[in-house]
């Protein structure tokens, strides 16, 4: 016998009858202008020069846009996910994540969603971002008027 409860703003947990999640559908959304964060990040010498003259030591830093962005869209995932802890390390996820953006700019995709996994970590949604194993249904869209983020969390299924 299975049980599914509806936790109030997140979506249906399916237990099966050894209380393992059968099921599981975690819905989020960051609004504001998406970043990319690949192409958000600078290398910076640190100021040590080896022999030659070179740099040895570089720091690579999130750019401007990328440092705006990730504390706010942390603040909105942690009032969107009210637990403590995060989701157990062993479960696997799919996310599919969906990317509305101002403007049809080119963007790589993988990009995209690299920001929003980093975000989920930070606020505590999920352990560490291996835990993602799947990114199907994502997506770039346009929306001039409400650029956002819409991120679904879904346990993974081996199709073997």
């Amino acid at each position: 016998m299975s049980e599914r409860i509806e936790y109030p703003g997140l979506g249906w947990v399916q237990l099966g009858a050894d209380s393992k999640i059968v099921d599981l559908e975690l819905r989020f959304t960051i609004t504001g202008r998406p970043v990319v964060l690949k192409n958000g990040k600078r290398a910076l010498p640190t100021g040590r020069r080896c022999s030659h003259g070179y740099f040895a030591f570089w720091n690579i830093v999130n750019a401007a846009a990328v440092k705006e962005w990730m504390p706010e869209a942390v603040k909105q995932l942690k009032r969107q996910w009210p637990f403590r802890q995060h989701l157990p390390d062993h479960l696997e996820l799919n996310a599919s994540i969906i990317t509305y953006r101002k403007t049809l700019a080119r963007a790589d995709a993988s990009n995209l969603y690299q920001a929003p996994e980093d975000v989920l970590q930070a606020a505590g949604v999920i352990k560490d971002d291996y835990q993602i194993r799947s990114h199907d249904g994502c997506d770039r869209r346009l929306d001039r008027k409400n650029p956002r983020v819409e991120i679904t969390l879904t346990p993974w299924k081996d199709s073997k």
